[in-house]
C-alpha cells in the first residue's frame, strides 16, 4: 500500500499551531489606543439587553460596560494553594508552576458544588492549558533549551481544576479549596478502550501500554451528564525531537499527525520520551480525548481511545433518545474531518459507575458530505479498513489515515461542535482553509479565508442514524465574499465575524461564537481583534451575529461557558499581547509596571441581575 496517498495534502510546518496565526498582529503595538473599556459608539443601540461593541483593536479587553460587569477570576501563575509562591513576571520556575494556574487557558467547564446540585454561585472550573507563551513566561531568557525553562513549560501545560465562588465582590478562586488540582505532563493517566495494551502504545517506561504520564496541547472539551469533563488533546505534533524515516504504517501514522516535522517545545531536553529515537511509540499515547472527574482530585484521568486519535478541538456529548451517548468531534487542521462516536451501552440516570464506562466502547464514524446529505462512515475493522489495518486499535491510532480510506470529506478546519439545547441540531465551526483548491459540499469556497458554520439536522432517527441533513447556516467574512449563506441584512458592520472557533449555546438557543482570525475582516482598514459574538440560529434574525466581547491585541477568546442559571458567562482570554514566538505587547490585565500580560479567565454578569441576555 502507498501510505502517502492517505496523508493530508496540506501538512506544513506549524500547521494548526494557533498562536502562529497571530503574526499578522506584529505591527499592532504602534496603533494601540485608549485604556478604558467601552461599550461601543454613542449611536449604538441596545438590542436584546446589550449595546453592540465596535470592531477595533487595542491593548484592552472590551465588553458592554453599561449593562454588564466583568470579573478577573484567575490568571496564569496565580497560586492555587497558600504555600505556593506568588506569580512574578518572567520568573517562572517548574516547582511553582506545578501548583500555579497554568498558561494559555482555553476550554472551561463549570461544575456546581455540591455535586449534582445545579447551583450557580459556587463550583469548580476545569480549564485547559493549551500551550505556554515563552515571551511572557521567560522575560529576558534567551535559551529555549535551558533545562529549568523546559521543565517550567512542561508544568505550564495540562489542566487546572479550581474552586470558585461568587460573593458581593464578584467571582474569585478559593485558595486551598479541597478540589483544587493541577494536571500536568507528570500526572498518571489510564489508557482505556481498544488501544489500551496495544504494542504501538507500549514504551520502556510503560511496558504494559496502559499508563501514560500526563496530557498536553489541551484545547476544546465537553462535559458529561454524569459530572465528568472531557478535554481534547489537539496540536500534539510540536513536542518531539527527531525525524520520521522509512516506510510502513508506523511512519505513515506519525507523518499524518505531523510528528517529527518541527519541535517547538524542547521537552526532550529533560524527558527522553519526547525523543523519537529513544521512544518512537510515545506520540501514539497523545492525541486523545481525556476524561477527568473534577470532584475527585485523587482520581486517575482516562484517555478514551475509542473516540479516535487526531487533533481534538473538543467533544460535544449528547444523549440520544435511544439512550446511547453520542460525541461529536472536529479535527482542527485544514482538509481534516468531522467525527461522531456512538456508545455501545446506554445512559441510565443515577448509575454513575456504569455511565463512566460508556466512552470505553462504541463505534467511531467520519462524515461524508454530499449534495443529498451527510453520511456517517463507520471506522470498523472490516472491508477496506481490514485490508490495510491489523486491528481496530491500529485504526484508532491512525484515525486520519482510516478516515481518508473510507472517503471522508476534507473540511475547512473543523473545530468546536455545539448542540442546540432544544431542537437537537448540531452546529459545526469551520475556521478557514486558505489552501482549499476546490469548493464542495460543506465547504462552499475556494481559498477560504473566513470560515463558515454548518447546521446538521439529525431528523426523526436521532443522533445515531447513518444519514442526516445539513446546510451552511452562515459564512464568515466581510460582505460580498459569501457564496451561499451571507450574513443577513440585520447584521451590522460591527457584527460581521470571521473564522469561527469555540462555541456554546445558552438556554435560549443563542449560539455564542469565539473567533480565531477576525483580523481578516478588514484587510484594508482598522484591525479587528478576535471577539465573542451572539448568533441567532432561529426565527427572523437567523444568522445575525452581534459583537459582545472584544479581546485585546494578540489575544484569542476561548472556552465560553455558562453557569446553570445562565447568569454568569466565563470566558478565557488566551495569550494576550502575543506578537510572535518571542515578542509581546501590553500588560493586560494587570496594568502598567506590573509585568507581562497573562492569560486570564474572566466572568461576565448582568449588572441588573438575571440571565446574561
Amino acid at each position: 500500500m502507498d501510505y502517502a496517498l492517505t496523508m493530508s495534502t496540506h501538512i506544513q510546518d506549524l500547521i494548526g499551531f494557533r498562536i502562529s496565526r497571530r503574526s499578522v498582529l506584529r505591527g499592532a503595538a504602534a496603533t494601540l489606543v485608549g485604556t478604558r473599556p467601552f461599550g461601543g459608539s454613542a449611536a449604538a443601540k441596545a438590542v436584546d439587553g446589550f449595546e453592540e461593541l465596535r470592531q477595533g483593536q487595542d491593548d484592552q479587553v472590551h465588553w458592554p460596560y453599561g449593562t454588564h460587569s466583568m470579573d478577573l477570576v484567575v490568571s496564569w501563575g496565580d497560586p492555587l494553594w497558600s504555600d505556593v509562591p506568588r506569580w512574578e513576571g518572567g520568573q517562572t520556575t517548574a516547582a511553582a508552576q506545578a501548583r500555579q494556574f497554568g498558561d494559555c487557558n482555553d476550554f472551561i467547564a463549570f461544575s456546581p458544588l455540591p455535586r449534582g446540585s445545579g447551583g450557580s454561585v459556587h463550583g469548580l472550573l476545569t480549564v485547559n492549558h493549551e500551550f505556554t507563551q515563552a515571551a511572557t513566561m521567560f522575560v529576558g531568557h534567551d535559551d529555549p533549551k535551558a533545562p529549568e525553562r523546559v521543565a517550567a513549560e512542561m508544568n505550564g501545560h495540562g489542566m487546572s481544576v479550581v474552586e470558585v465562588k461568587l460573593s458581593s465582590a464578584g467571582w474569585a478562586i478559593v485558595k486551598d479549596g479541597k478540589f483544587n488540582r493541577r494536571i500536568t505532563l507528570h500526572t498518571p493517566m489510564s489508557l482505556t478502550g481498544p488501544v489500551a495494551g496495544h504494542e504501538r502504545v507500549k514504551t520502556e517506561a510503560d511496558p504494559t501500554g496502559r499508563t501514560v504520564a500526563g496530557t498536553l496541547a489541551n484545547c476544546g472539551g465537553g462535559t458529561t451528564p454524569w459530572g465528568t469533563v472531557l478535554s481534547g488533546e489537539e496540536n500534539v505534533n510540536f513536542y518531539w525531537n527527531g525525524s520520521v524515516d522509512g516506510e510502513g504504517l508506523r511512519q505513515a501514522g506519525h507523518r499524518a499527525m505531523g510528528i517529527g516535522e518541527h519541535q517547538y517545545w524542547h521537552f526532550s531536553v529533560v524527558d527522553p520520551r519526547f525523543d523519537l529515537a529513544l521512544s518512537p511509540t510515545e506520540p501514539n499515547r497523545f492525541g486523545w480525548v481525556v476524561e477527568i472527574d473534577p470532584y475527585r482530585p485523587e482520581s486517575v484521568p482516562k484517555k478514551r481511545t475509542a473516540l479516535g486519535r487526531f487533533f481534538h478541538e473538543g467533544a460535544e456529548l449528547v444523549v440520544d433518545i435511544s439512550g446511547h451517548v453520542v460525541v461529536y468531534m472536529g479535527d482542527d487542521s485544514p482538509d481534516e474531518h468531522l467525527y461522531r462516536f456512538v456508545s455501545k451501552g446506554r445512559f441510565v440516570a443515577g448509575e454513575s459507575a456504569a455511565n463512566e464506562a460508556l466512552l470505553a466502547e462504541g463505534v467511531l464514524s467520519v462524515a461524508v458530505f454530499s449534495d443529498q446529505g451527510l453520511r456517517w462512515a463507520p471506522l470498523k475493522h472490516e472491508g477496506v479498513l481490514a485490508e490495510h489495518f491489523e486491528s481496530l486499535a491500529d485504526i484508532l491510532i491512525d484515525t486520519r489515515i482510516a478516515a481518508k480510506l473510507v472517503g471522508a470529506t476534507a473540511m475547512d478546519r473543523p473545530e468546536r461542535v455545539a448542540a442546540h439545547p432544544t431542537n437537537g441540531k448540531i452546529y459545526v465551526m469551520l475556521t478557514q482553509n486558505p489552501d482549499r483548491k476546490k469548493s464542495g459540499p460543506g465547504n462552499p469556497r475556494e481559498n477560504n479565508l473566513w470560515g463558515q458554520i454548518l447546521e446538521i439536522s439529525p431528523g426523526v432517527g436521532g443522533h445515531t442514524q447513518e444519514t442526516m441533513a445539513w446546510t451552511v447556516m452562515l459564512e464568515g467574512g466581510p460582505r460580498g465574499v459569501a457564496t451561499t449563506a451571507p450574513a443577513p441584512p440585520s447584521t451590522s458592520k460591527d457584527g460581521l465575524l470571521a473564522c469561527p472557533d469555540n462555541a456554546i449555546f445558552d438556554s435560549s438557543g443563542r449560539l455564542w461564537v469565539c473567533t480565531d482570525g477576525n483580523e481578516r475582516l478588514n484587510s484594508d482598514g482598522p484591525k479587528s481583534a478576535d471577539a465573542l459574538y451572539v448568533v441567532d440560529t432561529e426565527g427572523p434574525m437567523r444568522g445575525r451575529s452581534r459583537l459582545f466581547l472584544r479581546a485585546c491585541a494578540g489575544a484569542e477568546l476561548t472556552g465560553p461557558c455558562f453557569t446553570p442559571d445562565g447568569q454568569t458567562l466565563f470566558v478565557s482570554v488566551q495569550h494576550p499581547g502575543y506578537m510572535g514566538p518571542y515578542e509581546y505587547s501590553g500588560v493586560w490585565p494587570q496594568g502598567e509596571g506590573t509585568g507581562p500580560p497573562r492569560s486570564t479567565v474572566v466572568a461576565l454578569r448582568r449588572k441588573a441581575g438575571g440571565p446574561i441576555l
